[in-house]
């Protein structure tokens, strides 16, 4: 039969089935390469009768539900193919989403990182995240016919891993192996969910259910995790839609002091947390190279003011504004002031007025934050933000960011909700961890700043500080 009868056959039999008629493209797409033919030049050609017969006989069970990796007898995921059995689950796209991110974690925040992964399966992501970083990664299964379907992926895909069987983290903790980064996408279905009837038939149920909550696994990782993880090291998950808070509420109950993030998949559904703690970086105020370094490296470091700590992240980047607020654990709907270095930064930012401009000449850099009408061209990512709030570097700091050569964030130095602080040691008892470097010392004022809002023809005084709305007032009368 000619390739592309046969195909219409095939999508026809799997329609008949109420099977995804895609998979019969796809079946024979798979089978002709591994014939090394190329289905789009051979569509009119006869099909050779052995790969005929193949083709029927593979597409007879995915038209009984069995799924097309097991089919195959393996799974392309991250570029790399993969064998696959019942033995083992089938990786699922959004867990090539998790790898990215563990490639970005890796590149950013650690040199030669030491990896595990965890609950490895068919060993599908650390074998990827092994060969994309050119490093040894260590695994665990509890199961001996999943290891046994790991090491064959390893080998046929030369990849340098170590395995080991046991529970979770218990075969590390037995041999005193320690990680900067475990990576874990465990059993997450909770025991009373519905799922699709292929993944119910076919896949390992040891790989699928999580307990009556789905965190069964989460807690045992969370529980032994500090046995395991270096000081500065990242835990990074794959959840089940469903129990995204509940794994980042566990999750900082575990670490308080670790930066927790849940992130959604590509279809906009809760799939990651990642639990990072760091390394935090302790500077003089005389090492200005080092900590305009860090700012123009997306890295967050705590500095002192002229009122009190402030978080410095650079300004330019939506990514770095998220993680900011993880940090800080802030709600969405507040947003943080800006610290710029000079007025050419502030006007290219905010629309002002000539009243504006007297009063940043006389009260700019000082104990004040001043709201502005933002530009519309500013800080595309801040779509739903009409306004900003403004600080002028005193000039330390503006040392700092004119060698960075950016604007920055500047929220106070703690989590939401906590004492702001006004000194490292207090920064660092609510911050270490969490944030990458802080500036030893004190601030000046040890007071938050006056905050006034000048984006409307009437300046209000949102915040009390040493500087008063009546003190701007008569400046600006006596100035006219």
């Amino acid at each position: 039969m000619i390739v592309r009868e046969l195909i219409k056959t095939g999508e026809k039999a799997c329609e008949n089935a109420g099977v995804n008629s895609n998979f019969a493209r796809f079946l024979m797409l798979e089978i002709l390469r591994e014939n090394n033919l190329d289905m789009y030049f051979v569509m009119d050609e006869v099909l050779d009768s052995k790969i005929e017969k193949d083709y029927l006989g593979k597409l007879k069970r995915i038209c009984e539900d069995e799924p097309l990796a097991y089919v195959l007898g393996y799974h392309w995921f991250y570029g790399y193919k993969m064998t696959v059995n019942p033995n083992v689950l089938i990786p699922r796209q959004e867990t090539e989403e998790l790898v990215s991110y563990i490639l970005n974690y890796a590149e950013d925040d650690f040199t030669q990182p030491k990896i595990v992964d965890v609950a490895c399966g068919s060993g599908a992501i650390g074998i990827a995240v092994s060969k994309e970083l050119d490093t040894p990664v260590v695994a665990t299964d509890i199961s001996a016919d999943a290891l046994t379907v790991a090491k064959q992926n390893a080998k046929d895909l030369e990849a340098d891993m170590t395995f080991y069987q046991g529970d979770m983290l218990k075969p590390l903790i037995e041999r005193g192996l320690k990680f900067d980064i475990i990576i874990c996408n465990p059993p997450y279905i909770k025991e009373t969910e519905t799922i699709q009837r292929s993944v119910y038939d076919f896949e390992p149920h040891v790989a699928l259910f999580g307990g009556a909550d789905g965190l069964r696994f989460y807690r045992s990782v969370l529980e032994d995790a500090s046995l395991v993880l270096n000081k500065t090291g990242l835990i990074a998950f794959e959840i089940g839609y469903d129990i995204g808070d509940a794994v980042k509420t566990l999750s900082e109950t575990y670490f308080p002091h670790a930066i927790v993030t849940l992130l959604q998949d590509m279809n906009g559904l809760d799939r990651f947390v990642f639990v990072h703690q760091k390394k935090t970086k302790e500077l003089e105020k005389s090492d200005i190279d080092q900590v305009s370094q860090l700012i123009q490296d997306g890295k967050i470091v705590a500095v002192p003011t002229d009122t009190v700590y402030g978080l410095a992240i650079r300004s330019d980047d939506a990514r770095l504004y998220e993680q900011l607020k993880n940090v800080k654990n802030r709600p969405d709907d507040k947003p943080f002031p800006l610290m710029v270095a000079s007025m050419k930064q502030l006007e290219a930012l905010v629309e002002l007025r000539d009243r504006d401009r007297l009063l940043i000449k006389k009260f700019m850099p000082g104990p004040v934050t001043f709201i502005f009408n933002k530009k519309k061209d500013a800080f595309s990512y801040l779509q739903h933000q009409s306004t900003l709030g403004v600080r002028l570097a005193e000039p330390w700091l503006q040392s700092v960011l004119e060698q960075a050569g950016v604007s920055v964030w500047l929220p106070s130095a703690n989590k939401s909700n906590h004492p702001t602080g006004t000194t490292s040691d207090e920064v660092l008892g609510q911050l270490e961890g969490r944030i990458d470097g802080v500036v030893l010392g004190s601030s000046d004022k040890k007071a938050s700043s006056s905050v006034f809002d000048l984006s409307q023809e009437e300046i209000r005084e949102l915040r009390k500080g040493e500087i008063s709305l009546e003190t701007l007032l008569d400046y600006l009368e006596n100035v006219r």
